[in-house]
């Protein structure tokens, strides 16, 4: 019923819902995880009974934190397909240490390798960046 994971291009979040004949939210499945809810249904009420253990509250959402999840869940979903790592190419600045942040959290720092290549234009503070960011 929850479906998470990554589909091509295509990133499934989860965050299933179901809502009464009043349109009245009455559950909400976690984002980001798998899970299977069973429920039941009244058909003169309409749903009455969650699991045991399950909340039926609904928590705020962090945007960014869905948008980094959503970029960690996809890349890492990409590589089930034979693909040994990932190789990156940094420059020092913030999107290269963005890009490495969540390749390391889809695939762990053995199958991330960086290289920096540096040219007659990098400047000392890119190198010394740099440096930094392999060090995740």
């Amino acid at each position: 019923m929850n479906q998470v994971g990554g589909q091509d291009e295509l990133v499934f979040d989860g965050s299933s819902f179901v809502i009464n004949s009043d349109q009245s939210l009455f559950l909400k499945c976690s984002s980001w995880t798998e899970e299977i809810v069973n429920l039941d249904f009244n058909i003169e009420v309409g749903f009455e009974n969650v699991g045991d253990n399950y909340k039926k509250s609904v928590n705020a959402k962090d945007e960014l934190e869905d948008i980094y999840s959503a970029l960690v869940l996809g890349l890492k979903d990409m590589l089930k397909n034979n693909f040994p790592g990932v190789i990156l190419g940094l420059s020092g600045g913030i999107d290269s240490a963005l890009c490495a942040a969540i390749s390391v959290d889809a695939l762990g720092s053995e199958k991330v390798k960086c290289f920096m290549l540096p040219f007659k234009y990098t400047s000392e503070q890119s190198l010394l960046m740099q440096q930094s960011v392999q060090k995740i």
